[in-house]
C-alpha cells in the first residue's frame, strides 16, 4: 500500500472518531436537556411519571446521522455534517460555487 493511502485511511479514522466525539457530546447535551427538565417538572408537577428519572427519546434519527456522518468520512473524507447540525440536511454546492441546503429524505 504506497503512503498516500496509508495517509488517507489514517485521516478517514480521525475523521471517524471526531464524528463519534461529536456524536456523544449530542448525547450529553440530551441527557443535560433532559435532567433540567426533569428537575423542573419535580418542582411543578411532583406526581408526574415523567419525573421518575426516565427519559425517553427515539434514537433512529441520531443513529441515521451518525451513519451518514461517517459514510461521509469514508466516502469524501468529510462528514456530511448531519450530527452538529441535528438534523439530515447536507449543504451541496452547485457548478457555480452556490451552497445550498438539501435534506436527505422526503418527509
Amino acid at each position: 500500500m504506497p503512503d498516500t493511502e496509508l495517509g488517507d485511511a489514517v485521516l478517514t479514522s480521525r475523521s471517524i472518531d471526531e464524528v463519534v466525539v461529536r456524536f456523544l457530546a449530542m448525547w450529553d447535551r440530551h441527557c443535560d436537556n433532559a435532567k433540567k427538565t426533569a428537575c423542573v417538572r419535580a418542582i411543578h408537577a411532583p406526581a408526574d411519571r415523567s419525573s421518575s428519572g426516565w427519559w425517553q427519546r427515539d434514537v433512529l434519527d441520531d443513529f441515521n446521522f451518525l451513519a451518514f456522518d461517517v459514510i461521509g468520512s469514508l466516502a469524501f473524507g468529510e462528514p456530511f455534517g448531519m450530527v452538529d447540525r441535528e438534523a439530515d440536511i447536507v449543504l451541496v454546492e452547485n457548478e457555480k460555487g452556490k451552497v445550498s441546503e438539501a435534506r436527505s429524505r422526503l418527509l
